[in-house]
């Protein structure tokens, strides 16, 4: 098994069910954990359970907010189900910028950044004071004959075509 984004502490592993829902619960009902020296992984090898269920109680600080995939690299289980994905520190999750999903008109990609000047990094168009954007003398037309001028800003400018 292997989780994104950060290694883990596996402190406990085991054959058969495990039916709790804290470790503090499977600690008093005398199950048996490494808190003092775990291994800290990248990846591990989960116990066979040969007919039987199997379990391994892992820890790791969510420092890397975000939707974090953990899987098995065995493709027939990874196929049959063996993976998920782990939302780790959604109460810090970064905000969108406010262009997140805008379509640059000069280029066709979304979510362009932008210069002080109110240009897109990626083709120089004007973005308007309402957020729509505006060509710079640049073309982007569909046709395959656009030419362009650009702004006299400094910036780099690209021609359609």
């Amino acid at each position: 098994m292997h989780k994104h984004a950060n290694k883990v502490y596996v402190i406990g592993s085991g054959v058969g069910p495990f039916p709790y829902t804290t470790v503090a619960q499977a600690q008093a009902a005398g199950v048996a954990f490494n808190l003092a020296t775990p291994p800290y992984v990248d990846g591990f090898t989960n116990i066979p359970a040969n007919g039987n269920s199997s379990w391994m109680v892992f820890r790791y600080q969510a420092d890397t907010p975000g939707a974090w995939f953990f899987h098995c690299h065995v493709q027939t289980h990874f196929s049959g189900g063996m993976a998920i994905a782990i939302l780790d520190g959604v109460d810090n999750f970064p905000t969108p910028p406010s262009d997140a999903g805008d379509v640059c008109p000069g280029t066709g990609y979304t979510g362009h950044s932008c210069y002080e000047d109110k240009t897109c990094s990626s083709c120089g168009s004007w973005i308007t004071g309402n957020g729509g954007y505006s060509g710079n003398g640049t073309s982007s037309s569909g046709s395959g004959s656009g030419s362009g001028s650009g702004s006299g800003s400094g910036k780099p400018a690209t021609s359609g075509g």
